[in-house]
Protein backbone atom coordinates (compact mmCIF):
# COMPACT_ATOMS: atom_id res chain seq x y z
CA UNK A 1 0.00 0.00 0.00
CA UNK A 2 1.57 3.28 -1.02
CA UNK A 3 1.08 6.46 1.43
CA UNK A 4 -1.35 8.27 -0.85
CA UNK A 5 -3.71 5.07 -0.69
CA UNK A 6 -3.44 5.26 2.99
CA UNK A 7 -4.41 9.10 3.53
CA UNK A 8 -7.31 8.62 0.65
CA UNK A 9 -9.10 5.70 2.84
CA UNK A 10 -8.67 7.75 5.54
CA UNK A 11 -9.66 10.59 4.51
CA UNK A 12 -13.07 9.38 2.51
CA UNK A 13 -13.42 7.23 6.13
CA UNK A 14 -12.37 9.27 9.08
CA UNK A 15 -11.87 12.52 7.46
CA UNK A 16 -8.61 12.91 8.24
CA UNK A 17 -5.79 14.50 6.03
CA UNK A 18 -3.04 16.15 8.46
CA UNK A 19 -0.01 13.79 9.00
CA UNK A 20 -0.72 14.99 12.97
CA UNK A 21 -4.04 13.65 12.77
CA UNK A 22 -2.49 10.16 11.09
CA UNK A 23 0.18 9.88 13.87
CA UNK A 24 -2.37 10.19 16.85
CA UNK A 25 -4.86 7.52 15.10
CA UNK A 26 -2.12 5.42 14.29
CA UNK A 27 -0.13 5.80 17.23
CA UNK A 28 3.11 6.19 16.43
CA UNK A 29 5.17 9.69 16.25
CA UNK A 30 5.12 12.38 13.09
CA UNK A 31 8.92 11.31 12.26
CA UNK A 32 7.51 8.03 11.59
CA UNK A 33 4.78 9.19 9.20
CA UNK A 34 7.13 11.38 7.55
CA UNK A 35 9.55 8.72 6.91
CA UNK A 36 6.43 6.31 5.37
CA UNK A 37 5.74 9.45 3.01
CA UNK A 38 9.11 10.26 2.22
CA UNK A 39 9.50 6.38 1.63
CA UNK A 40 5.66 6.13 -0.04
CA UNK A 41 5.45 2.93 1.23
CA UNK A 42 3.49 1.40 4.55
CA UNK A 43 4.96 -1.31 7.02
CA UNK A 44 2.19 -4.29 6.75
CA UNK A 45 1.22 -4.38 10.15
CA UNK A 46 -0.20 -0.85 9.67
CA UNK A 47 -1.80 -2.00 6.53
CA UNK A 48 -3.85 -4.54 7.64
CA UNK A 49 -4.91 -1.84 10.78
CA UNK A 50 -5.84 0.56 7.62
CA UNK A 51 -7.43 -2.24 5.64
CA UNK A 52 -9.73 -3.09 8.85
CA UNK A 53 -10.89 0.51 8.81
CA UNK A 54 -11.65 0.20 5.56
CA UNK A 55 -13.80 -2.46 6.01
CA UNK A 56 -15.65 -1.03 8.86
CA UNK A 57 -16.22 1.91 7.58
CA UNK A 58 -18.17 0.50 4.33
CA UNK A 59 -20.20 -1.66 7.05
CA UNK A 60 -20.74 0.96 9.14
CA UNK A 61 -22.45 3.36 6.24
CA UNK A 62 -24.19 0.62 5.23
CA UNK A 63 -25.68 -0.28 8.55
CA UNK A 64 -26.38 3.35 9.58
CA UNK A 65 -28.06 4.39 6.33
CA UNK A 66 -30.41 1.25 6.12
CA UNK A 67 -30.78 1.65 10.45
CA UNK A 68 -31.61 5.53 9.79
CA UNK A 69 -33.95 5.05 7.08
CA UNK A 70 -35.85 2.23 8.99
CA UNK A 71 -35.96 4.47 12.28
CA UNK A 72 -37.15 7.49 10.12
CA UNK A 73 -39.50 5.41 9.27
CA UNK A 74 -41.04 4.25 12.76
CA UNK A 75 -40.44 7.72 13.99
CA UNK A 76 -38.00 6.73 16.86
CA UNK A 77 -35.19 9.01 15.37
CA UNK A 78 -33.99 11.44 18.78
CA UNK A 79 -30.78 12.58 20.53
CA UNK A 80 -30.19 11.65 23.67
CA UNK A 81 -28.34 14.17 25.83
CA UNK A 82 -26.83 11.30 27.96
CA UNK A 83 -25.28 9.03 25.40
CA UNK A 84 -23.94 12.08 24.02
CA UNK A 85 -21.93 12.45 27.54
CA UNK A 86 -20.56 8.93 27.38
CA UNK A 87 -19.24 9.64 23.83
CA UNK A 88 -18.10 12.69 24.85
CA UNK A 89 -16.33 11.23 27.75
CA UNK A 90 -15.18 8.13 25.70
CA UNK A 91 -13.16 10.83 23.66
CA UNK A 92 -11.15 12.80 26.35
CA UNK A 93 -10.02 9.51 27.48
CA UNK A 94 -9.22 8.17 24.33
CA UNK A 95 -7.20 11.58 23.26
CA UNK A 96 -5.98 11.23 26.29
CA UNK A 97 -4.51 7.94 25.66
CA UNK A 98 -3.29 8.72 22.38
CA UNK A 99 -1.46 12.01 23.71
CA UNK A 100 0.13 9.41 26.28
CA UNK A 101 1.14 7.01 23.86
CA UNK A 102 2.40 9.78 21.12
CA UNK A 103 4.70 10.88 24.51
CA UNK A 104 5.83 7.36 25.25
CA UNK A 105 6.81 6.84 21.57
CA UNK A 106 8.05 10.10 20.84
CA UNK A 107 10.24 9.23 23.89
CA UNK A 108 11.07 6.10 23.08
CA UNK A 109 12.49 6.58 19.51
CA UNK A 110 13.98 10.24 20.73
CA UNK A 111 15.05 9.46 24.25
CA UNK A 112 18.63 10.36 24.09
CA UNK A 113 17.22 13.75 22.17
CA UNK A 114 14.65 14.52 24.91
CA UNK A 115 17.23 13.36 27.92
CA UNK A 116 19.87 15.59 26.32
CA UNK A 117 17.80 18.53 25.99
CA UNK A 118 16.55 18.08 29.24
CA UNK A 119 19.66 17.59 31.41
CA UNK A 120 21.08 20.60 29.15
CA UNK A 121 18.67 23.16 30.85
CA UNK A 122 19.18 21.98 34.18
CA UNK A 123 22.93 21.53 33.80
CA UNK A 124 22.59 25.35 32.64
CA UNK A 125 20.47 25.95 35.22
CA UNK A 126 23.12 24.58 38.09
CA UNK A 127 26.06 26.81 36.45
CA UNK A 128 23.85 30.06 36.94
CA UNK A 129 22.44 29.26 40.18
CA UNK A 130 25.55 28.50 41.59
CA UNK A 131 28.29 31.34 40.00
CA UNK A 132 25.74 33.78 38.43
CA UNK A 133 22.85 34.71 40.47
CA UNK A 134 22.63 37.31 42.64
CA UNK A 135 21.92 35.76 46.23
CA UNK A 136 19.19 37.97 47.68
CA UNK A 137 18.62 38.46 51.55
CA UNK A 138 14.93 39.79 52.59
CA UNK A 139 14.24 41.29 56.30
CA UNK A 140 10.66 42.89 56.62
CA UNK A 141 9.68 45.91 59.64
CA UNK A 142 5.84 46.27 60.53
CA UNK A 143 4.99 49.24 61.06
CA UNK A 144 1.33 51.28 62.33
CA UNK A 145 1.00 54.94 61.47
CA UNK A 146 -0.12 56.77 64.97
CA UNK A 147 -1.28 60.06 63.17
CA UNK A 148 -4.34 61.34 64.69
CA UNK A 149 -5.92 64.67 65.05
CA UNK A 150 -3.99 66.36 68.38
CA UNK A 151 -5.41 68.91 70.95
CA UNK A 152 -4.36 72.17 68.92
CA UNK A 153 -7.15 71.14 66.66
CA UNK A 154 -9.26 71.70 69.60
CA UNK A 155 -7.86 75.52 70.03
CA UNK A 156 -7.78 75.61 66.24
CA UNK A 157 -11.22 75.28 65.69
CA UNK A 158 -11.82 77.67 68.74
CA UNK A 159 -9.54 79.98 67.46
CA UNK A 160 -11.41 80.16 64.02
CA UNK A 161 -14.48 80.96 65.69
CA UNK A 162 -12.81 84.73 66.22
CA UNK A 163 -11.56 85.03 62.41
CA UNK A 164 -7.95 83.78 63.43
CA UNK A 165 -6.40 80.93 61.47
CA UNK A 166 -3.96 79.09 63.94
CA UNK A 167 -3.15 76.39 61.34
CA UNK A 168 -4.63 72.94 60.98
CA UNK A 169 -3.15 70.00 62.78
CA UNK A 170 -0.85 68.20 60.11
CA UNK A 171 0.14 65.46 62.09
CA UNK A 172 -2.54 63.24 60.65
CA UNK A 173 -1.42 63.75 57.28
CA UNK A 174 2.92 63.15 57.96
CA UNK A 175 1.78 59.76 59.90
CA UNK A 176 -1.07 58.48 57.47
CA UNK A 177 -0.26 55.37 55.14
CA UNK A 178 -0.52 57.17 51.81
CA UNK A 179 1.89 59.69 52.80
CA UNK A 180 4.42 57.30 54.28
CA UNK A 181 5.59 55.59 51.30
CA UNK A 182 6.40 58.57 49.61
CA UNK A 183 8.28 60.02 52.65
CA UNK A 184 10.70 57.03 52.67
CA UNK A 185 11.37 56.91 48.57
CA UNK A 186 11.73 60.66 48.54
CA UNK A 187 15.75 62.16 48.00
CA UNK A 188 15.97 63.53 51.91
CA UNK A 189 15.56 60.00 53.12
CA UNK A 190 17.34 57.89 50.87
CA UNK A 191 20.62 60.44 51.18
CA UNK A 192 20.53 59.85 54.54
CA UNK A 193 20.63 56.19 54.58
CA UNK A 194 23.43 56.51 52.65
CA UNK A 195 25.26 58.48 54.44
CA UNK A 196 24.48 56.19 57.78
CA UNK A 197 27.45 54.72 58.97
CA UNK A 198 26.83 50.58 59.77
CA UNK A 199 28.82 47.88 60.87
CA UNK A 200 27.69 45.33 57.45
CA UNK A 201 30.38 42.81 58.17
CA UNK A 202 30.18 42.80 62.39
CA UNK A 203 34.43 43.59 62.01
CA UNK A 204 33.66 46.84 64.45
CA UNK A 205 34.73 48.90 61.34
CA UNK A 206 31.65 51.25 60.37
CA UNK A 207 31.65 52.29 56.23
CA UNK A 208 29.09 54.27 54.91
CA UNK A 209 26.17 52.86 52.65
CA UNK A 210 27.67 54.87 49.95
CA UNK A 211 30.34 53.65 50.04
CA UNK A 212 29.56 50.04 50.19
CA UNK A 213 27.82 50.19 47.17
CA UNK A 214 30.13 52.17 45.09
CA UNK A 215 32.48 48.88 45.74
CA UNK A 216 35.39 51.56 46.79
CA UNK A 217 36.47 52.82 43.50
CA UNK A 218 39.10 55.37 42.95
CA UNK A 219 37.06 58.03 41.34
CA UNK A 220 34.54 57.89 44.78
CA UNK A 221 35.77 61.05 46.45
CA UNK A 222 35.62 62.79 42.91
CA UNK A 223 32.05 61.73 41.67
CA UNK A 224 30.41 61.33 45.31
CA UNK A 225 27.41 63.09 44.29
CA UNK A 226 26.79 60.89 41.22
CA UNK A 227 27.44 57.86 43.29
CA UNK A 228 24.89 58.99 45.38
CA UNK A 229 22.40 59.71 43.03
CA UNK A 230 22.73 57.00 40.78
CA UNK A 231 22.44 54.33 43.97
CA UNK A 232 19.60 56.20 45.79
CA UNK A 233 18.05 55.56 42.55
CA UNK A 234 18.89 51.56 43.13
CA UNK A 235 18.09 51.83 46.74
CA UNK A 236 14.31 52.78 45.86
CA UNK A 237 14.05 49.32 44.27
CA UNK A 238 15.60 47.37 47.37
CA UNK A 239 12.62 48.79 49.49
CA UNK A 240 9.54 47.12 49.49
CA UNK A 241 6.20 48.71 50.54
CA UNK A 242 3.24 46.73 50.98
CA UNK A 243 -0.16 47.90 53.05
CA UNK A 244 -2.72 45.57 54.78
CA UNK A 245 -5.64 45.63 52.97
CA UNK A 246 -7.83 45.09 56.36
CA UNK A 247 -5.56 47.71 58.38
CA UNK A 248 -3.16 50.68 58.47
CA UNK A 249 -0.59 47.99 58.59
CA UNK A 250 2.68 48.74 56.49
CA UNK A 251 5.40 46.24 56.07
CA UNK A 252 8.74 47.66 54.58
CA UNK A 253 10.73 44.90 52.81
CA UNK A 254 14.46 45.58 52.16
CA UNK A 255 16.05 43.17 49.76
CA UNK A 256 20.07 43.23 49.89
CA UNK A 257 22.99 40.56 49.00
CA UNK A 258 24.04 40.92 53.18
CA UNK A 259 21.63 39.12 55.88
CA UNK A 260 23.29 41.86 58.65
CA UNK A 261 22.67 44.38 56.32
CA UNK A 262 19.31 43.98 55.26
CA UNK A 263 18.45 43.96 59.01
CA UNK A 264 20.60 47.11 59.59
CA UNK A 265 18.78 48.96 56.80
CA UNK A 266 15.14 48.25 57.48
CA UNK A 267 15.86 49.50 61.34
CA UNK A 268 17.54 52.83 59.53
CA UNK A 269 14.71 53.16 57.63
CA UNK A 270 12.20 53.07 60.32
CA UNK A 271 14.78 55.41 61.97
CA UNK A 272 15.17 58.05 59.05
CA UNK A 273 11.50 57.92 58.85
CA UNK A 274 10.85 59.57 62.35
CA UNK A 275 13.59 61.75 62.12
CA UNK A 276 12.01 63.50 58.38
CA UNK A 277 8.45 63.58 60.47
CA UNK A 278 9.86 65.27 63.67
CA UNK A 279 11.84 67.71 61.51
CA UNK A 280 8.80 68.36 59.38
CA UNK A 281 6.47 68.52 62.64
CA UNK A 282 9.16 70.63 64.65
CA UNK A 283 9.26 73.03 61.81
CA UNK A 284 5.49 73.64 61.44
CA UNK A 285 5.85 74.24 65.24
CA UNK A 286 8.06 76.79 64.83
CA UNK A 287 6.19 78.88 63.05
CA UNK A 288 2.94 78.46 64.52
CA UNK A 289 4.65 79.69 67.70
CA UNK A 290 6.06 82.78 65.81
CA UNK A 291 2.75 83.28 64.18
CA UNK A 292 0.82 83.20 67.45
CA UNK A 293 3.16 85.21 68.98
CA UNK A 294 3.38 87.75 66.79
CA UNK A 295 -0.88 88.11 67.44
CA UNK A 296 -0.43 87.90 70.68
CA UNK A 297 1.27 91.22 70.70
CA UNK A 298 -1.21 92.63 68.62
CA UNK A 299 -3.82 91.47 70.93
CA UNK A 300 -2.50 92.58 74.13
CA UNK A 301 -2.12 96.34 72.27
CA UNK A 302 -5.77 96.10 70.77
CA UNK A 303 -6.60 94.79 75.02
CA UNK A 304 -4.73 97.85 76.45
CA UNK A 305 -5.84 100.23 74.00
CA UNK A 306 -10.04 98.56 74.90
CA UNK A 307 -9.15 98.84 78.43
CA UNK A 308 -7.98 102.07 78.47
CA UNK A 309 -11.11 103.40 75.87
CA UNK A 310 -13.48 101.73 78.76
CA UNK A 311 -11.70 103.39 81.55
CA UNK A 312 -11.81 106.73 79.91
CA UNK A 313 -15.61 106.55 79.30
CA UNK A 314 -16.36 105.80 82.60
CA UNK A 315 -14.34 108.64 83.98
CA UNK A 316 -16.11 111.10 81.87
CA UNK A 317 -19.73 109.62 82.00
CA UNK A 318 -20.19 108.71 86.24
CA UNK A 319 -23.82 109.31 86.12
CA UNK A 320 -25.09 107.38 82.90
CA UNK A 321 -28.29 105.42 84.10
CA UNK A 322 -30.67 108.32 82.49
CA UNK A 323 -29.23 108.20 79.22
CA UNK A 324 -29.95 105.19 76.83
CA UNK A 325 -27.21 106.26 74.64
CA UNK A 326 -24.10 106.05 77.09
CA UNK A 327 -25.90 102.86 78.14
CA UNK A 328 -25.57 101.51 74.75
CA UNK A 329 -21.90 102.73 74.27
CA UNK A 330 -20.73 101.47 77.82
CA UNK A 331 -22.34 97.86 76.45
CA UNK A 332 -20.57 98.16 73.59
CA UNK A 333 -17.17 99.20 74.94
CA UNK A 334 -17.51 95.73 77.47
CA UNK A 335 -18.57 93.74 74.34
CA UNK A 336 -15.30 94.77 72.55
CA UNK A 337 -13.14 94.23 75.50
CA UNK A 338 -14.59 90.69 76.52
CA UNK A 339 -14.11 89.53 72.81
CA UNK A 340 -10.44 90.77 72.98
CA UNK A 341 -10.23 88.65 76.37
CA UNK A 342 -11.35 85.91 74.45
CA UNK A 343 -9.10 86.14 71.84
CA UNK A 344 -5.79 86.71 74.20
CA UNK A 345 -7.01 83.28 76.11
CA UNK A 346 -7.09 81.44 73.44
CA UNK A 347 -3.85 82.42 71.75
CA UNK A 348 -2.22 81.74 75.28
CA UNK A 349 -3.55 78.39 75.82
CA UNK A 350 -2.46 77.63 72.20
CA UNK A 351 0.92 78.76 72.41
CA UNK A 352 1.56 76.60 75.94
CA UNK A 353 -0.11 73.78 73.82
CA UNK A 354 2.36 74.22 70.88
CA UNK A 355 5.38 75.28 73.61
CA UNK A 356 4.77 71.56 74.92
CA UNK A 357 4.56 70.21 71.36
CA UNK A 358 7.82 71.84 70.46
CA UNK A 359 9.78 69.91 73.56
CA UNK A 360 8.74 66.86 73.05
CA UNK A 361 6.76 65.97 69.94
CA UNK A 362 5.27 62.32 69.99
CA UNK A 363 6.20 59.46 67.76
CA UNK A 364 3.68 59.62 64.47
CA UNK A 365 4.86 55.53 63.73
CA UNK A 366 4.72 52.85 66.16
CA UNK A 367 6.81 49.55 65.49
CA UNK A 368 4.88 46.39 65.19
CA UNK A 369 7.39 43.54 64.33
CA UNK A 370 11.45 44.60 64.27
CA UNK A 371 13.05 43.48 61.47
CA UNK A 372 15.66 40.06 62.26
CA UNK A 373 18.45 39.15 60.90
CA UNK A 374 17.49 36.34 57.81
CA UNK A 375 18.74 32.79 58.63
CA UNK A 376 18.81 31.67 54.78
CA UNK A 377 18.99 33.67 51.68
CA UNK A 378 15.60 34.40 49.89
CA UNK A 379 16.44 33.90 46.10
CA UNK A 380 18.31 31.63 44.15
CA UNK A 381 16.27 28.37 45.28
CA UNK A 382 18.23 26.51 43.62
CA UNK A 383 16.41 23.21 43.94
CA UNK A 384 13.11 24.98 42.35
CA UNK A 385 15.23 26.62 39.72
CA UNK A 386 16.81 23.27 38.51
CA UNK A 387 13.52 21.21 39.11
CA UNK A 388 11.95 24.01 36.44
CA UNK A 389 14.71 24.01 34.74
CA UNK A 390 14.55 20.90 33.67
CA UNK A 391 10.48 20.47 33.32
CA UNK A 392 10.90 23.17 31.22
CA UNK A 393 13.57 21.73 28.86
CA UNK A 394 11.71 18.39 28.56
CA UNK A 395 8.72 19.90 27.93
CA UNK A 396 10.85 21.89 24.58
CA UNK A 397 12.08 19.03 23.72
CA UNK A 398 8.83 16.81 23.10
CA UNK A 399 7.12 19.87 21.53
CA UNK A 400 10.68 19.60 18.98
CA UNK A 401 10.57 16.33 18.49
CA UNK A 402 7.22 16.11 18.04
CA UNK A 403 7.25 19.35 15.99
CA UNK A 404 10.51 19.33 14.38
CA UNK A 405 9.33 17.45 11.07
CA UNK A 406 6.53 19.77 10.25
CA UNK A 407 8.78 22.91 11.04
CA UNK A 408 11.12 21.15 8.87
CA UNK A 409 8.41 20.65 5.69
CA UNK A 410 7.12 24.11 5.84
CA UNK A 411 10.80 25.49 6.12
CA UNK A 412 11.17 23.45 2.73
CA UNK A 413 7.66 24.64 0.89
CA UNK A 414 9.37 28.43 1.75
CA UNK A 415 11.98 27.98 0.15
CA UNK A 416 10.56 26.20 -2.69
Amino acid sequence: MTFKEMQQILSEQLDIVHLADIARELSVSPQVINNWKNRNKIPYKYVKIIRDIEKKGLVDNEINDSGFEFLKQLGQVSNSNIQQEEDDEIDIKEDVKKIILVVYNLFKEKYKIIISVTFTFMFISTIYVLFFAPIIFQSTVSIIPSGGSGKSNDVSGLASQFGINLGSGNKTDLGSTRLIPDLIKSRSLLYSLLDRKIDIYNDGKKISLLEYFSGGREDFSINKEIYKRNISQSLINMILINKNKKNDILNITVSMNNANLVYEVAMAVVEELDKIQKRITLSQVKEKLSFISNRMKNISIDLVNAEEDLKKFRQNNRNITGSPGLILEEDRLKRELVSLERVYTTLKSQYEITRIEEIGSSKLIMILDKPEIPMMRTSPKRKDSVIKAGLFGFFISIFLTYFGPYIIDIYREIRN
